[in-house]
């Protein structure tokens, strides 16, 4: 961010500062799993992917995005190892569900 500062950017984190950035993270990631459990619920039935599987699966994101929303970092370090546990678990959806949709077709 104080490079963007520095050098005059004008992105969302500096207009809004990290801890919103962290709320909106931790919001998009509760909607996120939100809607699969709306499918979970009403679509799923219907098809052949158990959207109760992918929900435990986006609840990973979910925790670390949750984390970011209620504790609102502005301390460099804390956020750099949130950050990185974001994508980690991001990284983790991406291949738990790649896995998942494979297991799908063999089946």
């Amino acid at each position: 961010m104080e490079d963007d500062i520095r050098v005059g950017k004008n992105n969302l984190v500096v207009r809004k500062g990290r801890g919103f950035t962290f709320s909106v993270i931790g919001a998009l990631s509760f909607l996120a799993t939100l809607s699969f459990l709306t499918y979970a619920k009403g679509v799923a039935p219907t098809t052949i992917i158990d959207f109760r599987v992918v929900v435990m699966i986006s609840c990973i994101p979910l925790v670390v995005g949750l984390v970011g929303f209620f504790r609102r970092p502005e301390k460099r370090d804390v956020i750099n190892r949130l950050s990185a546990a974001y994508i980690a678990a991001l990284f983790l959806l991406n291949v738990l569900l790649n896995i998942y949709f494979i297991i799908l077709l063999w089946v």
